[in-house]
């Protein structure tokens, strides 16, 4: 049964019918990206993301400033790189890798949406979170210098 993809429903059609509301309207989109990258995912990784993205529909609350600016801190460090450079808008190899691991730390931790990453990050939107986490995910299970660097940071983390 092949399904039609999230990005080629009209979202007015949607908001008419009732069936979605303008609050959510970019969540679902943004959810959607999350979804096709599971394709790719580990089984674990794959339950934990469809875990996290019903949360998400439920609603929003406030995302803790503090362990967002903490992960982004540890994270540049480990790279060498200054917290300011992951918020900023270069796209340099190494500093994509470090910024696109923070967002992957961010959104494992269940505490932020894509848009409360995004804002940590320097204003990035959805899409592009959406893209780093599914990157980070798929070198996870074909690197595994970035799985030992994921997971030694998470458990610095706690």
């Amino acid at each position: 049964m092949k399904g039609i993809p999230i990005s080629e429903i009209n979202p007015k059609l949607l908001l008419e019918q009732g069936l979605l509301s303008d609050k959510i309207d970019s969540k679902v989109i943004a959810l959607s990206k999350v979804l096709d990258a599971l394709r790719s995912c580990s089984h674990q990784d794959s339950v934990w993301a469809l875990e996290h993205s019903l949360t998400l529909l439920q609603g929003e609350e406030a995302a803790p400033q503090d362990y967002g600016h903490a992960v982004i801190e540890i994270v540049s460090q480990a790279f060498g790189f200054q917290v300011v450079d992951l918020e900023s808008m270069n796209r340099s190899a190494d500093l994509s890798l470090a910024r696109q691991v923070a967002m992957y730390i961010l959104w494992r931790s269940g505490k932020y949406t894509l848009d409360h990453i995004g804002q940590l990050l320097g204003n990035r939107s959805p899409a592009t979170i959406s893209h780093g986490f599914q990157s980070v995910a798929w070198k996870i299970n074909t690197d595994t210098r970035i799985r030992q660097i994921v997971e030694k940071l998470r458990e610095g983390l706690g």
